[in-house]
């Protein structure tokens, strides 16, 4: 008799395994499909969650999207993509909808003056002109709706590290920020995949996009 351990049984034909759908994986993804059903409905919770899951709304009526926390101009929202800090937007709950008349945009000059570089973040997103609900996407699916076969693969993914070239040292880096303050982190290893060194380090209050040059530099300087 041969005796196989489950988990590889589980994994995929060309991996060595059987395709067997581990049910504890089955069950999780359920759970996601089922919090993605919830996410895209107008309880008050899913307004909540929202703020904490990797999707993006596609603009219709707006009348369920806050204009600076959810993200809707691309994959960070207008608090993180303009470093602003909480005292310098008058409602954390001001909705999309109050911003649109007459399927255009209307940026209060105070607003506009604040920000200048709204009105050009603004100008990317198209506003439809029929009367439609706001459409929720998961980002990285081509669809954008999460299904049960998409939640099944999503939490079968597994991230692999490659170590580098002979001799050669990897630094791998990563970042994040918000209104309020901004940190970044390396770690190093060489080609045998042992560990060298790890750092991390608070930047103070600052955007997305000196956050991310930051950390490529500092790994950089630190490798030097």
């Amino acid at each position: 008799m041969v005796i196989v351990a489950w988990d590889k049984t589980c994994r995929p034909h060309k991996e060595g395994g059987l395709g067997i759908r581990s049910l504890p994986t089955l069950n999780e993804a359920s759970n996601l499909k089922m919090w993605w059903d919830m996410l895209k409905s107008k309880e008050e919770c899913a307004l909540i969650l929202r703020k904490r899951a990797d999707t993006i709304s596609l603009i219709g009526n707006g009348d369920v999207t806050n204009f600076w926390l959810d993200k809707w101009c691309g994959e960070q929202s207008f608090v993180e993509l303009l470093s602003i800090l909480s005292a310098q937007h008058q409602s954390h709950s001001d909705r999309i909808d109050m911003f649109i008349q007459n399927h255009q945009w209307m940026i209060p000059q105070e607003i506009a003056n604040h920000f200048p570089a709204m009105r050009f973040l603004i100008g990317r997103v198209v506003i439809p002109l029929e009367d439609k609900p706001n459409n929720l996407i998961w980002i990285g699916i081509d669809f954008g709706n999460l299904s049960l076969k998409e939640a099944f693969s999503f939490k079968t993914k597994e991230v692999l590290w490659v170590p580098p070239i002979g001799n050669w040292v990897k630094a791998n880096t990563d970042e994040a920020s918000n209104s309020t303050t901004s940190t970044c982190g390396w770690l190093f290893r060489n080609h045998q995949d042992e560990f060298i060194g790890g750092f991390a380090e608070n930047l103070g209050s600052h955007n997305a996009f000196y956050t991310e040059m930051s950390r490529v530099f500092k790994a950089i300087e630190l490798a030097h």
